[in-house]
């Protein structure tokens, strides 16, 4: 039998000490309580289908997106765990940036703060990210110097413009999210170094099923490639 939300919630947190004890320092810094935390859990799984890129400036859905990486059997799980390989496979670079991060990866504790002289940069449309970033940053990290690795970027994906060159490039489940995505990943493609690398994850789904976050979806692997 489908289980409901709420129990996926529940079992999430029941599953994983750290992050309750994690999230409840960031409710903490940020004047959330652990109900806002469900709402927004519930607000971005139950209405996909009604609301548009503007939920993202809702910190509950900030909390819900970083809760979402630890959901048992989760493809947020796997996402999570191919993109520090990805990452680890890039070899010897110093520069990454992470566009539309949503809420900051497993990647950044498992790989970039153990790596010296390596700097990432979060960018995201939306001051919410910030703003949760750095209050997690300060509860899972909060005996280390963190600000060394990381820096923040206002960067909104609907200016078409590039947020500069990088030895690697993070767009996780992000460039359908812009109303252009053909000309901003041209203009992204134009300031990046000549062995950059690029991740992404994109919407493999049916076009009649378009979001009203997403400008673009694709039907098959082999039309996202091209």
């Amino acid at each position: 039998m489908k289980k409901s939300l709420q129990e996926i919630y529940q079992e999430t947190l029941a599953s994983h000490p750290k992050l309750q004890q994690t999230l409840a320092s960031v409710m903490s810094k940020l004047g959330m309580t652990a109900e806002d935390v469900f709402i927004g859990f519930l607000r971005y799984d139950n209405d996909i289908g009604t609301y548009d890129n503007r939920i993202y400036d809702d910190m509950r859905v900030r909390a819900a997106l970083y809760l979402k990486y630890f959901v048992i059997g989760s493809y947020h799980v796997d996402r999570q765990r191919l993109l520090t390989e990805f990452i680890r496979d890039c070899g010897k670079i110093k520069t990454i940036v992470d566009i539309g991060y949503g809420a900051p990866g497993c990647y950044i504790s498992e790989y970039i703060l153990n790596v010296p002289d390596i700097e990432l940069t979060l960018c995201d449309a939306f001051e919410s990210a910030e703003t949760f970033s750095r209050a997690l940053f300060e509860s899972l990290f909060p005996r280390t110097n963190w600000e060394t690795h990381i820096r923040f970027q206002r960067f909104d994906l609907n200016q078409k413009v590039s947020p500069g060159s990088f030895d690697a490039y993070i767009l996780f489940d992000s460039i359908e999210h812009a109303n252009d995505p053909t000309t901003v990943m041209d203009e992204i493609v134009k300031q990046a170094p000549k062995k950059a690398h690029f991740i992404l994850s994109l919407p493999i789904c049916s076009m009649s099923e378009l979001t009203h976050m997403h400008f673009i979806e694709w039907l098959t692997e082999n039309d996202a490639v091209d």
